[in-house]
């Protein structure tokens, strides 16, 4: 017998009429027959002495929460934290897309080891898919804001798929948009019984190589990059801007001698807690056309490190798929590139001597290939002072720029 966990918008109805009530009713009927099930619903019934709601006697047993009472004192993310490492549930099934995006963040902060299945028969899943397929065939001059909405929906969408072990979709349902975005998790709602077990995928390590830029060097007559640790199996650079050396040649040279799947770059002001690189890189799986993540930047000067591990955790605390896409300058501070796309579009150009206009540059090489750059608002990383910047060098990098590209090409 496994324990179940099912989570849904409404509470259970008596006589249902809509078809959101009528789903959760066939879905506790499959898995009840040979399960623990226990249910959480985030809208209540209102009820009066006229008009009370009786359970039929099959849910009697089913014991039941409501998210808004776990709600109060935004404790949620606490309660439901409490609650699922408490039961140990074997499966976690979402009624709806919706409460997937809710509640997803807080499974994967828990456990890696729960089956997580998604029922998509009320989604918009479908309309979503080929209005993002139609609005990016269409040619337009700029990055559109049409298309960008679509885009986003798209990508939060392959979000709760990439996390699912399964997808529960309807038979008549046309899943070709589907198979083109690689997704395989798909069943039907009569398969569930044979879907509760976890899906054991084959875990990749990804390298990851830190390379954090010394602005306050400017001065100094170094003109190499310094290996000054091995942290497991990262690697972690430290590159001075240099009168001697041009910065951006460095910064290939690492890349070039790197064998990582993965480059974060930050500057030296910055304080990046454990695991953050980990957490940004998983987002990565969710579409192969993302190139270029970056984390939020929060100022905390004079925070201990006890409070910035409590502003990551409530940044954290709504949607793991909470996506912006940004003016290129807005990625410089800190930003992880997937080295795949550098063997794609080539190495940043070092005819700039900023980081700021060689990955303004790279963006636009990007941008003119398909791939997506994303700010990744949930995530913060922390800012303790400003940094030095080389304003000559600013000066010289954007007439570059704008010379190689034409100044009304940076409309998007």
């Amino acid at each position: 017998m496994k324990k179940i966990l099912v989570i849904s918008q409404k509470e259970l109805v008596q006589e249902p009429v809509f078809r959101q009530d009528k789903n959760l009713i066939e879905m506790l009927d499959i898995l009840m027959k040979e399960n623990e099930v226990e249910h959480i619903y985030l809208h209540k019934i209102v009820k009066n002495a006229e008009n009370e709601v009786v359970y039929d006697s099959k849910f009697d047993d089913i014991k039941k929460f409501c998210l808004r009472d776990m709600m109060q004192k935004n404790s949620l993310k606490k309660n439901i934290t409490k609650l699922i490492m408490e039961k140990g549930y074997d499966s976690i099934v979402f009624m709806s897309y919706y409460m997937a995006q809710l509640i997803m963040p807080y499974i994967d902060e828990i456990s890696d080891n729960i089956n997580i299945i998604v029922d998509f028969r009320l989604s918009r899943i479908e309309h979503v898919l080929q209005q993002y397929q139609e609005e990016k065939q269409k040619n337009y001059s700029n990055c559109h804001p049409i298309y960008k909405d679509f885009k986003i929906n798209f990508l939060q969408t392959m979000a709760i798929f990439a996390k699912s072990d399964f997808c529960i979709l309807d038979k008549e349902n046309d899943i070709t948009l589907l198979s083109k975005n690689k997704i395989k998790n798909i069943i039907t709602i009569d398969q569930v019984s044979n879907s509760l077990q976890k899906q054991i995928k084959a875990k990749q390590e990804q390298k990851i190589v830190e390379i954090k830029i010394n602005n306050s060097n400017f001065n100094s007559k170094s003109n190499i990059h310094q290996e000054i640790e091995m942290v497991k199996k990262n690697k972690e650079y430290i590159i001075n801007y240099s009168k001697n050396s041009n910065l951006i040649n460095n910064i290939n040279d690492v890349i070039s001698k790197n064998d990582a799947d993965y480059f974060c770059f930050y500057n030296e002001k910055l304080k990046i807690l454990p695991k953050t690189n980990e957490i940004i890189s998983k987002y990565f799986a969710v579409n192969d056309n993302i190139a270029l993540i970056s984390p939020s930047i929060t100022y905390a000067q004079g925070f201990s490190l006890l409070q910035l591990q409590s502003s990551f955790d409530e940044q954290r605390y709504n949607n793991f798929t909470n996506w912006e896409e940004c003016q290129p300058l807005f990625f410089s501070e800190c930003f992880i590139l997937k080295k795949e796309f550098v063997k794609k579009i080539g190495y940043l150009d070092n005819k700039f001597e900023t980081i700021n206009y060689a990955l303004f540059d790279f963006i636009v090489r990007l941008y003119r290939v398909g791939a997506y750059f994303f700010v990744m608002k949930d995530i913060p990383v922390f800012k303790t002072s400003a940094a030095k910047q080389p304003i000559s060098l600013f000066k010289k990098d954007k007439s570059y720029l704008c010379n190689k590209w034409g100044e009304f090409d940076f409309s998007f």
